[in-house]
């Protein structure tokens, strides 16, 4: 495929510093990218507690586990998404509550948050979907109204802002992905970033085995093996060191897409973003008004441009739907009309055009 949906950009210091682990012996979970990797990113994200884990839903799995609560009590998630985000709730013998989207967006509804709330009830995980940033002046106050932990999933969204504030720096805590085909990567893996210390170090704890920080091989409760690689946190760092360069060409592709497929209003649809946002696209995509999603994809597919179908609603699938309460209109809306294109750094201006010529001819 000349045009994949996602294919990483390794130009800078990534195999420089795999190289040094393999040189200094330090390969699993004790090195010293490890420690290097979560500072950058703490630093970016202003927050003193980040912490880097297997994978993304691993660091969901920690988040939850860091809030102590107790088995079966319920947290709302959004009905469009990735099915790890409801995955980690269930794993943690946590209980879902699914949330339709917004008839603006595709993220969770907040007008709707309200009749998702009872006395077992704790939290809310929210998902900045493929990018763009939840309302999160709404969401918090609904949290606090309700006294609700806030949990923002940033797997697709690192480098996203609202009110000229990453995403991310909102919820008690926030987590994000690294897998291959993220903005950011490490082949696998996860970071979280907390508000709260405590939290921190339980979470930390739990990553490694339930072991105590000072006494070596002794188990002071149950935990997990969630720790990240010094050879994925070594290229992680790497990737840290090309943050704001890897966001303005996010950006600059969004903008080339929307300027080339502007001649299409009658048949396509662009997501709105909202003055006070910075969305960053981790895919770009599209909402298909004459219901030819299917037929587009095929054909993109034979001009070597792979174009994917947004998430299947979390309702729709067998394991999830005993947690369906009711129809989730605008979830359907966008799992049937939704299309994510090509959306990898390495695009130039020529070859978006090129896709964007070959979406006007087969929609023409």
């Amino acid at each position: 495929m000349k045009y994949p949906i996602y294919k990483t950009s390794f130009r800078g210091n990534e195999q420089k510093y795999v190289n040094q682990c393999f040189k200094n012996n330090w390969i699993s979970s004790s090195g010293p990218f490890i420690k290097k990797f979560e500072n950058k990113f703490s630093k970016i994200y202003s927050s003193k507690f980040a912490l880097s884990t297997s994978n993304g839903t691993t660091a969901l799995e920690l988040a939850l586990m860091s809030l102590n609560l107790k088995p079966n009590d319920k947290v709302i998630v959004p009905n469009l998404t990735f099915a790890a985000t409801i995955n980690s709730i269930i794993n943690v013998n946590l209980e879902p509550v699914l949330c339709d989207v917004g008839k603006d967006d595709y993220n969770i509804d907040t007008d709707t948050l309200s009749n998702k709330v009872d006395k077992k009830t704790k939290a809310i995980l929210i998902v900045h979907l493929y990018g763009k940033p939840c309302k999160m002046e709404k969401i918090l106050n609904f949290a606090k109204k309700n006294k609700l932990y806030t949990i923002e999933d940033c797997a697709e969204a690192i480098g996203s802002k609202t009110n000229n504030k990453l995403v991310g720096t909102y919820g008690d805590c926030s987590t994000f992905s690294f897998f291959g085909n993220k903005t950011l990567t490490t082949g696998e893996g996860g970071m979280i970033i907390f508000k709260n210390k405590k939290k921190y170090n339980l979470a930390k704890k739990l990553r490694d085995h339930g072991m105590s920080f000072k006494k070596k091989y002794w188990h002071e409760i149950v935990g997990k093996n969630y720790r990240m690689t010094d050879l994925q946190a070594a290229v992680g760092l790497a990737q840290l060191e090309k943050f704001k360069y890897i966001m303005r060409k996010k950006i600059e592709i969004s903008k080339l897409y929307k300027t080339h497929l502007k001649s299409l209003k009658n048949k396509i649809e662009f997501v709105n973003d909202n003055e006070n946002e910075l969305n960053t696209f981790w895919l770009f995509n599209i909402i298909i008004k004459n219901r030819k999603k299917n037929y587009l994809i095929q054909s993109l597919k034979k001009k070597d441009i792979e174009a994917r179908p947004f998430f299947y609603c979390l309702s729709s699938m067998p394991p999830y739907k005993k947690y369906a309460i009711k129809e989730y209109k605008n979830s359907k809306f966008y799992e049937k009309n939704g299309l994510c294109l090509p959306s990898y750094i390495d695009l130039n201006s020529k070859d978006i055009k090129f896709i964007c010529n070959t979406i006007t001819e087969l929609l023409n």
